[in-house]
């Protein structure tokens, strides 16, 4: 599958700053790896959809670009014999120079890490925002999975200023699994109405806005085990049922469900005039 987007040490220095230098060594030894990387990224981010878009519109490149010198850094670094010199970061190419230190090497690539969940999010948005039909694809469903999905915005929401890369990948599988207990007390079907919205890029009613706000404090809250109470937890899933059950017209695909049917379960209660009388009821 060819590259049709050309990448230039410009470029690459653009998106990688932590390991911008006056040598091209670095974007020479990487460089070979940019088509490989574009590959993953079409088929997990972009999709034939995703890939025209970019290829029609060059004022957008730049968003991919970034991905793609990012992911591939990422992929290579641990390969290169890295030095830092007065010029930024180099490659060793003779005897007389020492490789940086395992623990520079690694601080870098955490920072390129976090740059990458960043740049990630910008070009989700961007296809999500530009690119017609790119929200109803399955790269989509897989990019946006949960109604708080970015890593910018997750920190935002969840009021941080920092997040490496281990805490970010143990928040998005938290919030996997709040999205589930979601889906258990709303619906399936509802839960993916409000995605579907989302990802296409359309507006939310005034009451789904009210319903998607607690929702998503609710993931963040998730997303972090250690920030939250279990009763908060619980008064936030009532408040988000006392909306849905308030609105049969805007959530009719709860209100048809049998998760709505459970959540109104009464038990049976024994009648003097009941024909019969049940024991343990």
């Amino acid at each position: 599958m060819t590259m049709k987007i050309t990448i230039n040490k410009q470029d690459f220095d653009d998106a990688i700053l932590v390991a911008t230098s006056s040598n091209p060594e670095v974007f020479n030894l990487v460089r070979p790896h940019f088509s490989d990387t574009y590959n993953r990224i079409k088929r997990n981010y972009l999709g034939d959809i995703g890939a025209d878009f970019f290829d029609k519109f060059d004022g957008f490149q730049p968003y991919l670009k970034k991905m793609v010198c990012l992911e591939t850094f990422i992929s290579v670094v641990r390969h290169l014999d890295i030095v830092l010199t007065p010029a930024g970061f180099g490659v060793v190419s003779n005897g007389e120079v020492s490789p940086a230190s395992t623990v520079r090497v690694e601080n870098l690539i955490e920072q390129v890490k976090q740059a990458k969940f960043a740049a990630e999010e910008d070009m989700v948005s961007v296809l999500m925002d530009n690119a017609d039909g790119w929200g109803q694809t399955m790269q989509a469903k897989l990019c946006i999975p949960t109604l708080v999905w970015g890593y910018s915005d997750y920190m935002f929401e969840a009021n941080l200023s920092k997040l490496s890369s281990q805490e970010w990948d143990n928040v998005r599988k938290n919030m996997r699994l709040a999205d589930e207990i979601l889906r258990r007390r709303f619906s399936n079907e509802q839960m993916d109405a409000l995605l579907d919205k989302y990802r296409r890029g359309e507006s939310w009613t005034e009451q789904e806005q009210k319903a998607v706000f607690l929702m998503k404090q609710y993931l963040v809250l998730y997303g972090n085990p250690s920030s939250f109470r279990p009763d908060d937890m619980k008064q936030t899933l009532d408040r988000i049922q006392l909306i849905l059950d308030g609105d049969a017209e805007t959530f009719s695909l709860y209100q048809n469900s049998s998760e709505y049917e459970s959540n109104h379960f009464k038990p049976y209660e024994n009648k003097k005039s009941a024909p019969a009388f049940l024991f343990n009821a």
